[in-house]
């Protein structure tokens, strides 16, 4: 049987399961906007991603710290999404200008 987690491990995952989320939210919300301000807007885009952050807010909101299945399952979906879209944008950044 594994060891128990301490309270102190189960609020850092805690934490970490709802950062997550805020960066996922946060992601969301740069697409939308950058969409907004381009001069023929795609609708259909935009409402997509609403109804993503909407469903990350959902979870945000009903996320406990009691529920370590939950953490995982944040850190599986949404982990590698971010970090490929750090990756990105951190080339997009060293790219050498024209």
């Amino acid at each position: 049987m594994p060891d128990p987690i301490s309270y102190s491990q189960r609020l850092i995952s805690f934490e970490i399961a709802q950062d997550t989320l805020c960066f996922m939210m946060a992601r969301l919300t740069a697409l939308i906007d950058q969409e907004e301000k381009k001069a023929a807007p795609s609708s259909e885009l935009i409402a997509q991603w609403r109804k993503e952050f909407d469903k990350l807010h959902d979870e945000l909101y009903y996320l406990r710290m009691s529920d370590d299945a939950e953490f995982q399952r944040i850190a599986q979906e949404y982990s590698p999404i971010l970090k490929a879209d750090y990756e990105r944008r951190s080339a997009e950044n060293s790219a050498p200008s024209a």
